[in-house]
């Protein structure tokens, strides 16, 4: 009884080491999808992690004495927003929310991007996007001008065809 490599064949061992490399798996992700899913994975996952990135380099963005700061962001959102009493307990940790704000559009877009946790990642977009349309963007009239909708029903539409492809793929 030799080793595991002894008994596969050439081509068996190159696909194994294939799949191995993150590259080739990244690759394989994009490749995998319809065109359709990919424009939307690509506009989705660039759109999410130049968010996080435009967090990142404002200055105001984490600092309480900016007018940037997202607990007065989050400030003007209870006037008028559904999710005010959520808002309101979000306040007293502004500075915390602003890094998990930050770091989820990072890490979801950067996710969504490389195939990784690709289920979590489009619910977690998805979520992120009702969050802001409830707040920030619920006031925007006819809703169809704001485009956390917009970004909730792609989110949402990733979400489901990847809860589709892992159904397909378990069958098979």
């Amino acid at each position: 009884a030799g080793s595991w490599f002894e008994s596969k064949s050439g081509s068996q061992i190159l696909n194994f080491l294939r799949y191995l490399h993150p590259m080739q798996r990244i690759i394989q992700s994009w490749k995998s999808n319809p065109l359709y899913i990919r424009v939307i994975r690509l506009w989705l996952g660039v759109t999410w992690v130049y968010g996080g990135w435009n967090k990142a380099t404002d200055k105001g963005f984490l600092d309480k004495a900016s007018p940037h700061y997202i607990g007065e962001q989050l400030n003007g959102y209870l006037k008028s927003s559904p999710i005010s009493s959520i808002l309101r307990h979000m306040m007293e940790h502004a500075y915390q929310i602003g890094w998990l704000v930050m770091l989820s559009e990072f890490a979801i877009g950067f996710a969504i991007l490389f195939g990784v946790a690709f289920e979590l990642a489009s619910f977690g977009g998805f979520a992120m996007a009702i969050t802001l349309w409830l707040s920030a963007t619920w006031n925007v009239k006819p809703y169809f001008l704001g485009s956390d909708t917009a970004y909730a029903v792609l989110w949402l539409a990733l979400f489901l065809y990847s809860m589709q492809k892992r159904k397909i793929t378990s069958v098979i």
